[in-house]
C-alpha cells in the first residue's frame, strides 16, 4: 500500500480501484490520517478493534473498548436498582455513592463503566440491608482467566465473557460481565458494616 502512495500520485489499490481519494471527490483541500480497524474471523465475530485495550486484572487478561463501553452507558438511562423500585433498592440507590470504595469506582471507569448504572444488583439479606452481589457489563472479550475470581479489597470479583441481564443499548456487542460479591454484616443507616 505504500508504495502506492509514493511519488505524490493518485494510485489506486488493487483490492479497492472504485474508491476515489478525496481531490476526486470535489475536496482537495481535505485529508484524513487516521486509521482505524476491525477485524473478524469468517464467521464475522469481531476479534480486534484498534480503540480496544489489553488490559492485566489480577489473574485475567481482558481486551476492552472503554471508549465504546462509555458512549453506551451513556445512552443507559438509569441502573438496574431504578428499574426495580423495591424498597432494598431504593435505599441501595440513596447510598450508592458510599457503598462504592474509590478504588472499585476507579476499576470501573477504566472499563468505561459508570458506576450509578449496575445491570442488576442482589440481596439474599433483609431488604433494607445493602445487595450482597450485582454485575456490570463491557464491551471486550476474556482472553485469559476465566474461571478465576479476585479480591478487590472487600469485593471479590469474577469476570466471564457473555452477559445475563444485560442491557439493550449493548445490542450485539460482544461484552464481558463483571460480577462483584461483597459480605457484609449489617447496614446502620447510611454506614456500611463490613465482615
Amino acid at each position: 500500500m505504500l508504495k502506492s502512495l509514493r511519488g505524490g500520485k493518485r494510485h489506486t489499490l488493487a483490492a479497492a480501484p472504485d474508491i476515489p481519494i478525496f481531490g476526486e471527490m470535489g475536496l482537495p483541500a481535505l485529508s484524513f490520517s487516521a486509521w482505524y480497524a476491525l477485524f473478524a474471523n469468517a464467521a464475522g465475530r469481531v476479534r480486534y478493534s484498534m480503540t480496544e485495550s489489553l488490559i492485566q486484572l489480577g489473574p485475567w487478561r481482558i481486551w476492552c473498548d472503554a471508549d465504546c463501553t462509555r458512549n453506551i452507558y451513556a445512552r443507559i438511562a438509569s441502573g438496574g436498582p431504578e428499574k426495580c423500585g423495591c424498597a432494598g433498592c431504593h435505599q441501595f440507590v440513596e447510598m450508592r455513592d458510599i457503598f462504592y470504595p474509590p478504588e472499585m469506582k476507579d476499576l470501573l471507569a477504566n472499563f468505561g463503566i459508570d458506576f450509578r448504572k449496575e445491570a442488576e444488583i442482589v440481596t439474599y439479606a433483609d431488604p433494607g440491608q445493602p445487595p450482597l452481589e450485582g454485575w456490570y457489563h463491557f464491551v471486550g472479550r476474556m482472553e485469559k482467566g476465566e474461571e478465576d475470581l479476585w479480591m478487590l479489597g472487600d469485593f471479590q470479583l469474577d469476570l466471564s465473557n457473555g452477559g445475563t441481564l444485560l442491557q439493550p443499548e449493548f445490542g450485539s456487542l460482544s461484552v464481558v460481565k463483571l460480577e462483584w460479591r461483597w459480605p457484609i454484616k449489617g447496614c446502620a443507616g447510611n454506614s456500611l458494616i463490613l465482615s
